[in-house]
């Protein structure tokens, strides 16, 4: 009967075709989904613009870092929850959000769309390893379809830039399948990442050394609350380590992100460049911004 009612309601919205999500497609809460609907509405009673990525974020403030949230299923499902997060489902978390604020939408499935859009390669769920699961594939993925802008792209660099160049080798799950429930049941997985870890590598990114962080760059005063924050690693095989949304208190930077040190999403205590300070596998930082 549900089923039905959410069909008949989306049909009426005309905001998605047949291929509308159903209860098999998306693993989420009744909960959940009341909590989206109530954040929206909120968003669009007060008005929320330029700052919606940052208006979201403190929305998950205290809720319990928990990882493999996504991996639970043996089918690759859209998997929404909201009461356990890692530092990227958060920041897909938010972003879907914004995205679906943007729109002017309080729709659920509206918000279900948006994050299924931004965590597969181009948009398309289409089993394990059609997920984003490299932060930069997640950042390529989303620039190519619009949704958002990498402020180190190498087209926006002013003269004298900060920016270092790094070229991506990645091979981490390839290389520590075991790691991984699904890769190690399935050999078609391994395959199907091992050639998508082939397709990122090569690929030259920009990022902002932690050691000019501290300085009034011109990249850095070109950050806006909201911003999402890529921390670069040197971890062989990876690209990015963790993941944020940059905030501004007392005249610094910091970020809200979904802490495992502190087993709960918080606004990091240290500022951006004490945080970078004190890891070393930590080469600088992306920076992000959602349309």
């Amino acid at each position: 009967m549900r089923y039905f009612l959410v069909l008949f309601v989306l049909l009426f919205q005309g905001q998605f075709s047949i291929k509308a999500f159903s209860l098999s497609d998306v693993d989420y809460t009744t909960a959940d989904s009341v909590q989206v609907v109530q954040w929206l509405e909120e968003a669009r009673e007060q008005y929320v613009k330029t700052d919606r990525m940052l208006f979201f974020a403190k929305k998950f403030l205290g809720r319990p870092y928990v990882g493999g949230v996504l991996d639970r299923n043996d089918n690759e499902k859209l998997v929404v929850n909201l009461n356990e997060l890692d530092c990227a489902t958060l920041v897909e978390n938010v972003t879907a959000l914004s995205l679906t604020a943007g729109r002017g939408s309080t729709s659920f499935f509206d918000f279900c769309e948006a994050l299924e859009r931004i965590r597969y390669t181009q948009g398309i769920r289409s089993g394990y390893a059609s997920r984003n699961h490299y932060f930069s594939e997640w950042i390529r993925s989303n620039s190519d379809m619009g949704l958002l802008v990498d402020l180190f792209d190498e087209r926006y660099h002013v003269r004298e830039s900060a920016l270092a160049p790094l070229t991506l080798k990645i091979n981490y799950m390839s290389r520590n399948f075991s790691q991984y429930p699904l890769l190690r049941k399935s050999k078609d997985a391994r395959k199907q990442i091992s050639a998508k870890e082939q397709a990122i590598s090569g690929s030259r990114i920009w990022y902002l050394p932690k050691e000019k962080i501290a300085m009034q760059t011109q990249e850095q005063k070109a950050f806006r609350e909201g911003d999402i924050v890529a921390f670069v690693t040197r971890k062989s095989g990876l690209d990015i380590a963790h993941v944020g949304v940059l905030c501004y208190q007392e005249g610094e930077w910091h970020f809200i992100h979904a802490s495992s040190l502190r087993k709960k999403v918080v606004i990091e205590p240290l500022t951006l460049s004490e945080y970078l300070k004190k890891q070393p596998m930590l080469l600088g930082i992306r920076v992000l911004r959602v349309h």
